[in-house]
């Protein structure tokens, strides 16, 4: 119990800082500060999905298209007449 008895007396021996008692009301007379941190990071995070959005859209528009091999079902022949090897 010693020790921590020293600590409490080199702790209670530190003098504050003159400005911490300006500081602290300061802080309490402008709340609206911590607000205003809180909106501008929520106006950051909207604007950078936003431009993540927009990217994406703009990268997508820009890739070349892809030309897929196409089947009409209408005019197939049966595969089993092409492969038979029986020829009449």
């Amino acid at each position: 119990m010693n020790r921590l008895d020293e600590y409490i007396e080199s702790q209670i021996l530190i003098e504050p800082s003159p400005f911490l008692a300006s500081k602290i009301m300061d802080r309490l007379e402008n709340g609206g500060h911590r607000r205003m941190t809180i909106f501008r990071q929520s106006i950051a995070a909207v604007a950078s999905i936003a431009a993540a959005i927009l990217f994406g859209i703009i990268i997508g528009n820009g890739l070349k298209p892809v030309d897929y091999l196409t089947v009409n079902d209408e005019r197939i022949e049966n595969i089993s007449i092409l492969i038979s090897d029986d020829i009449q």
